[in-house]
């Protein structure tokens, strides 16, 4: 999956999950790929590779807070995995304090803080 194609997924489901009743949403999409090669006596003696793909989903819903993720990428399992964690979400106890950032929110943001 190209990145092109990764961005179209990401303003898809953030579609998705508003269209589900989400009040904001932010959607990630990754893959990552490991290789291992370990080399004994002159031989390779293990060679490993794996490929790890997802896609994270942070909601936020009538001052409710979830995050999921799944590694099913296709369009319909998805659709359902938005749904599915849209009506989670509602089931959680409001939260005053939290909701996702905005960059108008973050415009001229100091970069440091001082605790």
């Amino acid at each position: 999956m190209a990145a092109k194609d990764h961005l179209e997924l990401c303003r898809w489901a953030s579609e998705r999950a508003r269209k589900a009743g989400a009040t904001q949403a932010r959607v990630g999409v990754q893959r990552q790929h490991y290789s291992s090669l370990r080399y004994r006596e002159r031989r390779v003696e293990t060679l490993e590779e794996s490929t790890v793909k997802g896609l994270n989903l942070s909601l936020y819903i009538d001052g409710k807070y979830s995050t999921h993720r799944t590694s099913d990428l296709r369009r319909d399992a998805l659709g359902t995995f938005i749904e599915e964690s849209v009506a989670m979400t509602r089931h959680l106890t409001r939260d005053q304090f939290r909701s996702l950032l905005t960059p108008s929110t973050t415009r001229g943001a100091s970069r440091s803080i001082s605790i």
